[in-house]
């Protein structure tokens, strides 16, 4: 009941982000320091998991991945949730530049809208929402809860600052149009350089 401090180390495909929140409400109010070593591949929902760390520990191997999630389409499969939200916004975009040049949106691009359950779209976006909101708040009250000056060693971080770079870093997990593949590996330096997580080597 002592030990106050806790090193996880975890390797997963993924899961659910709901899951993900059960995990941490009963960790972080028991451990004040909670540390993820990353073996080879944490993805998905594990991505979304190491962020409510104080530490994360990853090797030349270990690898982390898109937080965007996985939706059920009518037809039973589970697609990203923001592949549908990006052919969405590609089809809105072909569309309002046929109609500025006079003409009508493809008939193609019609016949996908219509095949798409408008609840699909409803997921997509709540799933997204979800995703991002998690790590938002796990990196603002947990990763960054330490970071108090910036990499110069004088200038103070502010609260907004925190909050400003979480959400950044969220949105960016979760951009489809950025990694393209729900199973693209974000490697130690991309974690590092690209997502600008600061990652124990």
């Amino acid at each position: 009941a002592d030990c106050k401090e806790i090193d996880i180390v975890l390797v997963t495909p993924g899961g659910y982000a709901h899951q993900v929140a059960k995990f941490v409400n009963k960790l972080r109010p028991r451990f004040d320091k909670i540390s993820f070593i990353l073996l080879n591949k944490t993805m998905s929902a594990g991505t979304i998991f190491i962020m409510s760390g104080d530490e994360v520990i990853m090797s030349n191997q270990s690898q982390i991945g898109p937080i965007d999630p996985q939706v059920r389409t009518k037809t039973g499969e589970f697609v990203p949730a923001q592949s549908i939200l990006t052919l969405i916004e590609d089809i809105r975009a072909r569309g309002e530049e046929a109609i500025k040049k006079g003409g009508k949106p493809s008939w193609t691009d019609l016949q996908i809208l219509n095949g798409i359950d408008p609840k699909e779209i409803g997921n997509a976006l709540n799933a997204s929402n979800y995703s991002i909101q998690l790590v938002e708040e796990y990196l603002h009250n947990f990763k960054f809860k330490n970071w108090n000056i910036h990499s110069d060693g004088t200038t103070p971080v502010t609260a907004e600052e925190k909050k400003d770079r979480a959400t950044e870093i969220a949105k960016m997990l979760c951009d489809h149009s950025k990694w393209k593949n729900h199973g693209h590996a974000i490697t130690r330096e991309a974690a590092w350089e690209v997502c600008k997580l600061k990652i124990t080597h």
